[in-house]
């Protein structure tokens, strides 16, 4: 069920921020492909998934992470949307998109 839940993220914030999946699961750093990951890492804490889990699927998809990056990027999008109300909206629409996307 987790897995599925991540799958659908993935999919989504790819299609909403225009970037591959090929993109997302590299180790560029590209300020964009950054941001994609740290809103990954964020929905997916979010939908009561734990950070082993987010940090197991990332390395199935072929990406190592560690543990203080996950909770950094949790952070990083969480003060973002303190300031930035667009945040907000595109977590929104996401939260909805999967919803939907649910059997």
């Amino acid at each position: 069920m987790k897995k599925d839940i991540f799958e659908n993220y993935v999919n989504l914030i790819c299609a909403r921020l225009g970037v591959t999946r090929e993109e997302l699961f590299t180790k560029n750093k590209r300020r964009d492909l950054a941001d994609a990951r740290q809103l990954l890492y964020y929905m997916c804490f979010n939908h009561k998934m734990q950070v082993a889990h987010i940090k197991k699927y990332m390395l199935d998809n072929g990406y190592y992470v560690q543990h203080p990056t996950i909770i950094h990027g949790i952070k990083e999008i969480q003060k973002k949307m303190v300031d930035d109300y667009d945040y907000v909206r595109v977590i929104n629409e996401l939260n909805d998109a999967v919803i939907l996307s649910l059997p």
